[in-house]
C-alpha cells in the first residue's frame, strides 16, 4: 500500500514537471479568460495598446499589450467582476466597469477607441459592452452567484440549480425502490438521458469523485459556493474522466475588505405539509425537524497581495422512518383473518377428533402476539423512528498574487458527517473527508501561461455500520412506507458493515500558448488512489478488497 502511494506521488510529480501531452481547449476548470481586439474609430487594429484588467475587490491587476493584429488575451482570471482599462497613444483612455467573468468562460471584449488625449477618459457601461462567446465549443451553462444564493434549495444540495437547465432530469427515481446495500447513490441527475453515475464534478479544479459514480463530498458550506459551470457535452479533453457531464464548482475567496455572512434555516413538521404516505396509513404527523446554520468570513492578509476566506456549516437533520410504522395493527399481526377463522371453526365443527385437535393446535399461532418471543420482536420494531443526521463541514482557502507573473491558491476542506438510523435494526452511514488543494499559475509571457494543480485527499472514509444487533432483524420493506410493499427480511442483517477507506491524488499541469488567433494547450493529468473495502457477505463471513486506481 505504501509502495502504491509512493508511485502515485512520484508519477504526479512527473506530470507536474513534464505535462506535455497534446490537447486543445479554450477554457479552464476554475478560471476564466478575457480576450478581444482593440480597434480605432475606422475599425483598424491598434497595436501596442495597454490593456489592464483589475479586480476591484482584491486589487489584483493583470496588464498585457495588444499584438500587431490588435488582439489581447488575459487568461487564468478567477471568476468575479472586473474593470478593463485600455490606453493607447493618440487615443482617449477607455474604462469599462462591472465586467463579469465566470468559471470556464472565454469572454470576448472588443474595444473601440476614440481619438483624443490620454487625459481624457471614456467610461463604457457594462450594458453596452459587446460580450460574446464565439470561441466556446462546448454546450455549457453557468449557474451564477445570484442563482446559487436566491434559488430555493431546501436540502442545501450543492448542485441543486442544475435542474433549471435544459435536458436535466432527476436520476434517483429508478433507485428509490432499490438503493443498493451500501447506501451509496449517484450524482442524482441525468443530462441528455445519461446515467446518473456518469457525471463528474470538480471543486476549484480538484476532482470530487468517490469512485462509484457519486460525489466524494456531497456537502460543503452552501454560502462558500460562488458559482459553477455545467458542461453538458462537446467539452474539451481536459474535462475528461467522464462520459456524462462535467461540473466545475468554484468557491469564494477573500478580498481587500473584511466581509462575512451568517445564516440559519429552520423547518419542522409543524411548518410543513403532512407526509403523503403518512396520511394513507392514518398516522399522526411524525416528528421532523431540520436546521442549517453557518457563517463565512474573509479579508486581507496583505492588501492587494494575499487574502483568506473561511466557511463553516452545521446541519442538524431529523427525519422520520416509516419502515415498520403501525406494524402491530397489521391484520396479519392482530389476529386471524375472517377466512382463517371460518376455516378453523369448520374444522372444530367437523366432529373429527384429529381435525378438532389440529384446529385447537393452530389457533394460538394465528395471533402472532400470543408468542412472547415474536411479540418482543414486533414491539421493538413497531413505530415511526427518527433518523438523526449531524453534518459538520468547514472550508478555508488562501489566495495570493506575489507579483504580476504569479498567482497561487491553497484550499483546505474537512467534512464530518454522521447519518444515524433510529430503527433498532437499521444501519447508518458515517463519512469523513479531508482534502488539500493548491494551484499555481505562472505567466512566462503574455502569450505563454503554465498552470499547476495538485490535490491530495489523505483521508476519505465511508462506513456503513449497523446499529447494535438485537439478535433478530425484522423489516417490512425498504420503501419507508409501512404495509405498502417492498421486500421483507428476517434474521441477521447481511452486507453490513460495509467499510471503505481510501486516499486519492491528483496532479495536473497545463501549458497554454497563444499565437495570433490560435490557442494551443498542452497538458497532462494524473489521478490515482488506494482503497480498502471490507464488508460482510450474505453467508456471514467478512471479505476485504484492496484496490488501486490510476
Amino acid at each position: 500500500m505504501k509502495g502504491l502511494s509512493k508511485i502515485c506521488f512520484l508519477s504526479g510529480l512527473f506530470v507536474v514537471l513534464m505535462g506535455f501531452l497534446s490537447a486543445y481547449a479554450q477554457v479552464d476548470y476554475a478560471t476564466g479568460t478575457l480576450r478581444g481586439t482593440v480597434l480605432d474609430p475606422q475599425g483598424a487594429v491598434v497595436a501596442g495598446a495597454t490593456v489592464t484588467v483589475t479586480n476591484p475587490s482584491t486589487g489584483i491587476t493583470k496588464t498585457v499589450k495588444t499584438g500587431g493584429d490588435g488582439a489581447y488575451r488575459v487568461p487564468a482570471l478567477p471568476p468575479g467582476t472586473y474593470q478593463i482599462t485600455i490606453d493607447a497613444q493618440g487615443f482617449s483612455r477607455e474604462v469599462s466597469k462591472r465586467i463579469e467573468v465566470t468559471v470556464g468562460q472565454s469572454l470576448i471584449y472588443d474595444a473601440h477607441l476614440k481619438v483624443g488625449s490620454a487625459s481624457e477618459t471614456i467610461e463604457v457601461s457594462s450594458d453596452s459592452v459587446p460580450l460574446i462567446q464565439t470561441e466556446q465549443t462546448q454546450q455549457a451553462n453557468t449557474i451564477n452567484q445570484l442563482q446559487v444564493q436566491d434559488l430555493p434549495n431546501i436540502n442545501h444540495n450543492i448542485t441543486q440549480a442544475v435542474y433549471t437547465l435544459p435536458g436535466v432530469a432527476n436520476a434517483d427515481a429508478p433507485r428509490s425502490q432499490n438503493p443498493g446495500f451500501t447506501g451509496f447513490g449517484t450524482t442524482g441527475f441525468s443530462i441528455g438521458g445519461s446515467n446518473g453515475r456518469n457525471n463528474l464534478s470538480s471543486i476549484d479544479g480538484g476532482e470530487n469523485e468517490y469512485g462509484t459514480g457519486q460525489y466524494r463530498v456531497t456537502t460543503i458550506p452552501q454560502d462558500t459556493i460562488q458559482e459553477y459551470q455545467v458542461n453538458r457535452n462537446g467539452f474539451a479533453a481536459e474535462f475528461g474522466f467522464t462520459d456524462g457531464s462535467a461540473i466545475n464548482i468554484v468557491t469564494k475567496n477573500g478580498g481587500n475588505k473584511f466581509h462575512g455572512t451568517a445564516y440559519g434555516y429552520f423547518q419542522n413538521h409543524n411548518t410543513s405539509a403532512q407526509n403523503f404516505f403518512n396520511g394513507i396509513e392514518g398516522l399522526p404527523a411524525a416528528y421532523s425537524q431540520n436546521s442549517y446554520t453557518g457563517f463565512t468570513v474573509g479579508g486581507p492578509i496583505k492588501q492587494d497581495k494575499l487574502f483568506w476566506f473561511m466557511a463553516y456549516e452545521y446541519r442538524d437533520l431529523n427525519n422520520p422512518d416509516y419502515t415498520n410504522a403501525n406494524i402491530l395493527k397489521a391484520p396479519t399481526v392482530v389476529g386471524p383473518s375472517a377466512a382463517q377463522t371460518s376455516y378453523v371453526n369448520a374444522l372444530k365443527a367437523s366432529g373429527d377428533p384429529f381435525l378438532v385437535g389440529f384446529a385447537n393446535g393452530i389457533t394460538p399461532g394465528l395471533t402472532p402476539l400470543n408468542s412472547p418471543a415474536l411479540s418482543k420482536i414486533l414491539t421493538a420494531e413497531n413505530g415511526v423512528f427518527n433518523n438523526p443526521f449531524r453534518y459538520h463541514n468547514v472550508l478555508m482557502r488562501f489566495d495570493g498574487q506575489p507579483n504580476a507573473s504569479n498567482s497561487v491558491n491553497l484550499r483546505l476542506a474537512y467534512s464530518h458527517n454522521n447519518s444515524n438510523a433510529g430503527n433498532p435494526d437499521a444501519s447508518g452511514l458515517f463519512t469523513r473527508d479531508f482534502s488539500i488543494l493548491t494551484t499555481w499559475n505562472h505567466t512566462f509571457t503574455p502569450s505563454l501561461l503554465n498552470q499547476v494543480l495538485v490535490q491530495l485527499v489523505p483521508r476519505n472514509v465511508a462506513n456503513n455500520l449497523p446499529n447494535p444487533f438485537q439478535g433478530t432483524n425484522f423489516s417490512l420493506g425498504n420503501l419507508n412506507v409501512g404495509n405498502l410493499g417492498g421486500s421483507s427480511s428476517f434474521g441477521s442483517p447481511s452486507l453490513v458493515p460495509y467499510i471503505a477507506h481510501q486516499k486519492r491524488y491528483q496532479f495536473e499541469d497545463n501549458l497554454t500558448w497563444t499565437h495570433g488567433a490560435h490557442t494551443f494547450k498542452l497538458g497532462a493529468s494524473m489521478r490515482c488512489g488506494l482503497r480498502i473495502t471490507t464488508w460482510k457477505t450474505i453467508s456471514g463471513s467478512t471479505t476485504s478488497l484492496i484496490s488501486g486506481t490510476g
